[in-house]
């Protein structure tokens, strides 16, 4: 697997704007972070919306 540098927060102050959805990852694979469409797709399908 392909390991990017390490993202700040200021690389993508736009990426709850975005229709896509995207997630940082610790090393061990732990999701740190998603944006607003992801939170919303782990909101329903987690059967909290």
């Amino acid at each position: 697997m392909t390991q990017l540098p390490a993202q700040r927060e200021s690389d993508l102050p736009d990426a709850d704007t975005l229709p896509c959805m995207l997630a940082w990852l610790s090393p061990e694979g732990v999701v740190t972070r998603g944006n607003k469409a992801f939170a919303d797709f782990c909101s329903v399908s987690l059967g909290q919306a």
